[in-house]
């Protein structure tokens, strides 16, 4: 099933659930590259207050201060008293933060336990975000931007809307602005009235910084270390000047960013990405890397292999297939069509991103040194069917890795993506080697850890449950597969453990035992028309049938789907108060699950921003729609939402509002690794999320509310690649085709 968030939801959160919730987890994939740490109210500025300045897209920052400036601490050395902010850089002009503030005691229930009790005065979940006006040219370099702090949810803590303009004179930068502070229930905005910073930059990695809030002055310092090409760590340091309020007097933030695609970028030979702006970000990487030797390439692949010359095409098809299996592809086909080569594969190894199976083969064709003169063609399949072929010769590979899009007067790699049409085509091919390496009951196992938790909540700062889980795939015929996961819990919190806890009884937390076990068939119906349709159990819980079907528009504008279930639901069982030999009767009841749903997407910036819009009822009855904006960075997607359902069945009883952000990214090796006839690869997604209710006057956590049937591989894993397999967004990820083909060459 999918989570809220993920192809279709769930701001202001009190819930932060994610598939993978370790705080490393967070630190391994979160960051953005500045100058100094990011405010801790969220947002790109001096200390405490914005600049004009935003995040560059793709980037993402993880920050930590030891202040909340709005309020003063309550409880002075109890607890934790600070803000955590996730931040992303979106779109061009685009940032958005969410925000965890807390004030004393993590632990104890605020719902339960009187202040006396409970030394905790808030733990506080917020969203921000703030845009930079296209304006261009102007004196000093001058940039104005919109923003807003803390809004959604059920309780405002610190909400404020604010506009600034920075200027930049040599190595001064200059910012005015004004905000207004919606009063909270302790203290409101940090910002109410004209507020103004001032930073002066020593050197790229130093400045000195000064600000007026409207509450307080303060001084401050901050230092950037780019530990590696694409990390950065930042430390800031201030001291209040003056004493009109209970704002902490010394404060320090740490800021670890990244760029989420700087690799893929460094090997297709970019250029780091620069915002407007003075040294607001560094260069993420100083120079291209370097080319490999095209010319000594050329000159190699020019000459065939003097074997292979004198070959019989039968030997020359077998060689291929062999050194196609030797770098992770199975089922394979190689044959000709008049003076080409056809050569059909499934890149049994290379399930992340279809891009990069592609880059390996062609990778692989070239250092065959064949003809390169010869087209070749090649079609990756996903259990056998068709989903994604590749036309070019070995010397248009070269042009392509040398940046050029044009071979002649031809496409120097060209790109498809209809079944039918690739159907066609080898049809007519007389093949020499056939289903070479088949994958017939080969397991396909997908290891990684599954957990859950709760951030921010009045139950405790951060409560988690975390396990081991085992997802399997195993081919039994053209389409079809049997998958499976099952669920080793390893550790609960003190919330999420025990048969008493609020936690457990709403069924949050790892479970132990089979989750998913189905069989599930996927093939193409017509040109981009796909059906995939699956039997068994969604969950440890709900069994029965679903199938979806989707189309996309031929330049991958728009794509369609349909989903139609029909589900059992085992509801747990009560005594119903009926009593057998002195001992309780324990029954249970089945419900009907039947969602019906259908979504449009529309591919706004291909390959990078889609816009998604889901209508209909959602897995337990719950009728509404929900509204997705996805955004991807190479292999990280990042998709904030908002949805309104219900109300449904009995896990389901109101009409509810949430709004949220969910960020999904693979785990592990690029390439799975082979044992004997199995695979074992890292998890292809983790997700993590954080969402709240919207509109309502508690923040009590509801689960089950607009979730979406579907199978964990199949058609929006392997046929739609995750919403990168049209033509739209396959051509504009172009460059990561070119990082992976330079990566291959790099190894020779």
């Amino acid at each position: 099933m999918n989570k809220p968030g993920e192809e279709g939801a769930g701001i202001r959160p009190r819930l932060f659930s994610m598939s993978w919730c370790s705080a490393l987890a967070i630190l391994s994939n979160s960051a953005a590259a500045q100058t100094g740490p990011a405010g801790p109210p969220g947002y790109t500025g001096a200390i405490n207050t914005p600049t004009a300045d935003v995040m560059i897209p793709g980037t993402v920052s993880y920050t930590i201060t030891d202040s909340v400036p709005e309020t003063r601490p309550q409880y002075p050395g109890v607890g934790f008293f600070g803000s955590l902010n996730l931040g992303f850089g979106l779109l061009p002009g685009l940032e958005a933060f969410g925000r965890l503030a807390s004030g004393g005691d993590t632990e104890c229930d605020l719902y339960r336990q009187k202040s006396a009790i409970c030394k905790s005065d808030f733990r506080d979940l917020s969203v921000s975000a703030k845009y930079q006006l296209p304006f261009r040219r102007l004196p000093f370099d001058t940039r104005f931007a919109l923003g807003f702090n803390d809004f959604g949810g059920a309780a405002t803590l610190f909400r404020q809307t604010y506009g600034v303009v920075t200027s930049s004179m040599g190595p001064l930068d200059l910012s005015l602005g004004y905000s207004r502070a919606t009063p909270g229930q302790d203290s409101g905005g940090l910002m109410d009235g004209i507020f103004g910073n001032a930073s002066l930059y020593l050197t790229n990695d130093i400045k000195l910084m000064l600000e007026d809030d409207t509450r307080e002055r303060r001084l401050g310092a901050a230092y950037q270390w780019q530990m590696l090409e694409d990390w950065s760590l930042a430390l800031g340091v201030s001291q209040k000047l003056t004493d009109n309020s209970g704002q902490q007097k010394s404060q320090i933030t740490l800021t670890l960013s990244q760029d989420l695609d700087g690799e893929a970028r460094r090997f297709a030979g970019g250029q780091p990405l620069k915002p407007r702006g003075r040294f607001t970000f560094p260069p993420l990487f100083e120079q291209e890397t370097p080319l490999p030797d095209l010319e000594q390439l050329k000159y190699v692949v020019a000459k065939p292999d003097a074997q292979m010359a004198v070959a019989s095409l039968g030997a020359k098809a077998k060689h291929i297939a062999e050194r196609l299996a030797a770098q992770g592809f199975s089922d394979i086909w190689v044959g000709r069509r008049g003076e080409g080569w056809h050569i059909q594969a499934e890149p049994r190894q290379w399930r992340k991103n279809r891009l990069d199976a592609l880059g390996v083969a062609l990778a692989t064709w070239v250092k065959l040194r064949l003809d390169q003169n010869e087209p070749v063609t090649f079609t990756l399949t996903y259990l056998e069917n068709p989903v994604l072929q590749a036309t070019t010769t070995g010397m248009c590979v070269l042009e392509f890795l040398d940046g050029r899009e044009l071979c002649g007067l031809q496409e120097a790699v060209g790109l498809t993506d209809n079944p039918m049409a690739m159907k066609a085509d080898l049809g007519m091919v007389e093949w020499h080697v056939q289903d070479s390496t088949d994958s017939w009951l080969r397991p396909n196992f997908e290891l990684g850890p599954a957990a859950s938790y709760t951030a921010g909540t009045e139950y405790g700062l951060f409560d988690y449950s975390i396990g081991l889980q085992t997802a399997w795939e195993i081919p039994l015929a053209k389409g079809l597969s049997f998958q499976g996961l099952h669920n080793d819990l390893i550790k609960d919190s003190d919330d999420f453990s025990g048969n008493a806890s609020y936690f457990r009884r709403l069924g949050l937390g790892v479970k132990s035992g089979l989750g998913a076990n189905l069989l599930v068939y996927t093939r193409p119906l017509y040109n981009r028309l796909w059906l995939e349709a699956s039997t068994g159990s969604q969950s440890s819980s709900i069994k029965g049938e679903n199938l979806s079907l989707s189309w996309t528009t031929p330049n991958g504008f728009l794509r369609f789907n349909a989903v139609a279930g029909n589900f059992n639901l085992d509801v747990p069982g009560s005594t119903g108060g009926i009593i057998f030999l002195g001992e309780p009767v324990i029954t249970s009841r089945v419900e009907k699950l039947e969602p019906r749903l259908f979504v449009t997407r529309v591919n706004l910036i291909p390959g990078r921003w889609r816009l998604l819009y889901t209508q209909g009822t959602f897995l337990n009855g719950d009728p509404g729609f929900l509204i997705t904006s996805s955004h991807f960075f190479g292999d990280t997607r990042i998709n904030f939402f908002y949805r309104k359902t219900g109300p449904g069945n009995f896990r389901t009883p109101y009409e509810r509002q949430f709004a949220g952000f969910a960020v999904s990214f693979p785990l592990g090796p690029k390439q799975s690794w082979s044992v004997g006839p199995v695979t074992v690869r890292g998890r292809d997604r983790f997700v993590m999320g954080l969402e709240t209710k919207v509109g309502d006057s508690d923040n009590y956590i509801e689960l089950h509310y607009g979730i979406s049937p579907g199978a964990r591989y199949g058609l929006f894993s392997d046929v739609l690649d995750h919403d990168r397999a049209d033509t739209g967004s396959l051509k504009a990820n172009r460059y990561r085709l070119r990082a992976m083909l330079r990566q291959q060459f790099a190894k020779n």
